[in-house]
C-alpha cells in the first residue's frame, strides 16, 4: 500500500512536517499551520496512502538540505519534488520556484507573470 512518510524538522524558524512518497519530497510545511488538516486531506486524495511516521533517504536528503541553507552553505534545493494538487496549484507552484534566491515577487507581480 503507498503511504507518505513524514518526519518533523526542528528548524531555526520553527517545527516543519516533511512527508516523502518513494524517493519524492511531497510535503514542508509548518507543524502548527492552519491549514494541516486541508493539506493532509489534499495529500492523500492525489496520492493516495495515509501519512506515516518514519524516517528513509529521502526525509534525510531534505534534512541535511534545510541544515545547510539554515546555516548559509546553500542557496538552492535540489529535491526531487511531487506536486500534489490542482494544475492551478501546480502553476503556481512550479513559478514560486524559478524565483531567485534573496529576491522576493509580488502576488501581483506573480499573477502577470502567469497570465
Amino acid at each position: 500500500m503507498t503511504q507518505i512518510t513524514t518526519q518533523l524538522y526542528q528548524s531555526p524558524v520553527g517545527n516543519l512536517v516533511l512527508g516523502s512518497l518513494e524517493d519524492k519530497l511531497c510535503l514542508c510545511n509548518w507543524q502548527n499551520k492552519k491549514n494541516k488538516a486541508a493539506v493532509e486531506k489534499r495529500l492523500t486524495k492525489h496520492l493516495g496512502g495515509p501519512l506515516i511516521e518514519g524516517r528513509n533517504a529521502t526525509l534525510n536528503l531534505a534534512i541535511k538540505q534545510l541544515d545547510e541553507y539554515f546555516n548559509k552553505q546553500r542557496t538552492e534545493f535540489e529535491l526531487p519534488l511531487i506536486l500534489a494538487g490542482t494544475d492551478f496549484q501546480k502553476q503556481i507552484w512550479q513559478a514560486l520556484q524559478t524565483i531567485p534566491y534573496g529576491q522576493t515577487v509580488s502576488y501581483l507581480e506573480l499573477a502577470k507573470k502567469l497570465g
